[in-house]
């Protein structure tokens, strides 16, 4: 005769109790609110491997991106997603951009012109501030070229993985994008 309990809820075991889940709540970041809290984390998120942004060889710069992602008002593992170390600097790059100018009201308007050809594209933004106030700006594959990012030649070359040869039309958006952010809104992406 089978027993009619059900055997998904098993008792702890002697001397133990179990933590009752609770759903519903808000979830939310655990921020650190000192400078050892901040270096503890970075020590551990560096400890696992996960995460952690290309160039960061030591718990100390990881200690510093997790700053820089306080001080513009980011979450600690949103700013891993999105700062990395670039030219010695923890610079705020990809999503991370319109996500932060969003939260504050901006509006971003991107296209292209020239598609047809890599050799003819170009990018093109919008930002509109919350005020109000319009800016633009436009970044070519030409300017790409002149700036030493892309070579068409090695477009096909197996063993260049860099992203300029790989994703050349979103390099170009991102860098028309991040230009012209930190022209127009500095202040937000300095916090």
């Amino acid at each position: 005769m089978s027993d009619s309990k059900d055997k998904t809820t098993a008792p702890p075991p002697a001397g133990k109790t179990l933590a009752k889940l609770h759903g519903g709540a808000r979830i939310e970041a655990i921020v650190p609110s000192t400078l050892g809290e901040c270096f503890a984390l970075a020590e551990m998120v560096f400890k696992t491997g996960l995460a952690v942004p290309r160039d960061v060889d030591s718990a100390q710069k990881l200690t510093v991106v997790l700053m820089k992602g306080m001080e513009i008002g980011m979450p600690p593992m949103a700013a891993l997603d999105c700062i990395g170390l670039i030219n010695g600097r923890a610079a705020l790059y990809g999503d991370g951009i319109p996500s932060l100018l969003w939260s504050h009201g901006f509006k971003i308007r991107e296209w292209y012109t020239g598609e047809e050809n890599l050799a003819t594209l170009v990018a093109h933004c919008e930002i509109t501030r919350p005020e109000g106030d319009k800016y633009t700006f436009s970044y070519s594959t030409k300017d790409a070229q002149e700036n030493g990012l892309w070579n068409p030649t090695e477009r096909d070359n197996k063993r260049n993985q860099m992203p300029w040869q790989r994703y050349t039309k979103r390099m170009c958006k991102m860098r028309c994008r991040g230009w012209l952010a930190r022209d127009c809104a500095s202040d937000v992406l300095k916090g």
